[in-house]
């Protein structure tokens, strides 16, 4: 029995080491909830332009809230977000958009999306 037993812990292992998207979702799960900055702006100065927020499950924006990433087949990193989608104020519409995303965790704090760094700002809403 206890033989049987180890036999599927490796055997589950394995296939979680060669199913694609597994690593990808524990990427995004290891970012720490919050505001993101492009890292070449300050976080006092931020603005709609260039923060999203990590809600754990995608990145909201000005543009888009309720965001869900979810690994796209291919590459690692490669995501596509479902979000609601506010559009202009006067039109008063809602809607889903989706977006593809490229996505590097670089740390706990920061991330590279399409070439560009985003990095933790604390306090910033």
């Amino acid at each position: 029995m206890k033989r049987t037993n180890e036999s599927t812990i490796i055997a589950i292992g394995m296939l979680i080491a060669i199913t694609p998207g597994v690593a990808d979702a524990a990427g995004l799960s290891s970012l720490r909830h919050g505001t993101y900055v492009q890292a070449d702006t300050a976080c006092a100065e931020a603005s709609d332009a260039t923060t999203r927020t990590f809600t754990g499950r995608g990145f909201d924006s000005a543009k888009g809230t309720q965001c869900v990433a979810k690994p796209a087949k291919g590459r690692s990193g490669n995501y596509v977000q479902s979000c609601v989608d506010h559009g202009a104020p006067e039109s008063h519409r809602v809607t889903r958009s989706n977006e593809s995303l490229r996505i590097r965790v670089l740390s706990a704090t920061s991330y590279m999306d399409t070439g560009t760094r985003f990095r933790l700002c604390p306090g910033v809403q």
